[in-house]
């Protein structure tokens, strides 16, 4: 009710029990000055004031946001931040047989390099019109987006591969149009199928 007023958005909300102790600093520094172009001491004030000026802090706890983002174990505090990732020989996921499975975790950039890392490990690389020596061309052409939180989306286009125009699905539907979007609102579940092996006759 509070995010569809206006009042608060999701990624704003504090993670309990969280400090900033919590905070990986140095990687947390580097992102500061990879954005910035200077440190954080330059500005001179504490540094859990300049977190809580970007909103990643809040009272003296970390955010949603600035837990996902630069906590140096954002699990403990959000437990349910993990990516579980299966790679199966059949569509039928209720088989006991299975090629990969994972729990990934980490920070927000940690988790999106070993998800990308995993799905392209699975998908076949084709040759195409390449040359024989060529690596090949993954069956699935890649491309990500995020939208529906604006501090993390504020951050995250300085930290992910993407820009932040909410323009990922349109591309991805270019590129590759065999995806089916799914969008649960009442068991809150976004999905996104992508249909293996169409594109290039595999």
């Amino acid at each position: 009710m509070f995010q569809k007023s206006g009042l608060i958005y999701a990624d704003e909300m504090i993670v309990h029990d969280t400090s900033i102790d919590d905070v990986d600093i140095e990687y947390f520094k580097a992102y500061f000055e990879k954005r910035f172009k200077e440190s954080p001491e330059s500005k001179r004030i504490p540094l859990e004031q300049i977190l809580e000026n970007m909103h990643l802090m809040k009272d003296g706890k970390l955010t949603v946001s600035g837990a996902l983002l630069f906590a140096k174990q954002p699990f403990f505090g959000l437990p349910l931040f993990i990516v579980k990732a299966g790679a199966f020989d059949a569509y039928d996921i209720k088989t006991d047989n299975y090629q990969d499975s994972r729990d990934l975790t980490g920070n927000l950039e940690d988790i999106c390099k070993q998800t990308v890392w995993f799905i392209t490990s699975h998908l076949h690389h084709v040759q195409k019109e390449q040359s024989f020596n060529s690596v090949g061309i993954p069956e699935i052409p890649l491309g990500n987006s995020i939208a529906r939180n604006p501090i993390l989306a504020t951050h995250a286009s300085h930290l992910l591969p993407y820009r932040g125009y909410g323009s990922g699905i349109i591309s991805a539907l270019a590129k590759y149009p065999h995806i089916d979007f799914i969008d649960d609102r009442d068991s809150n579940i976004f999905k996104a199928v992508l249909k293996r092996g169409l594109h290039n006759g595999i």
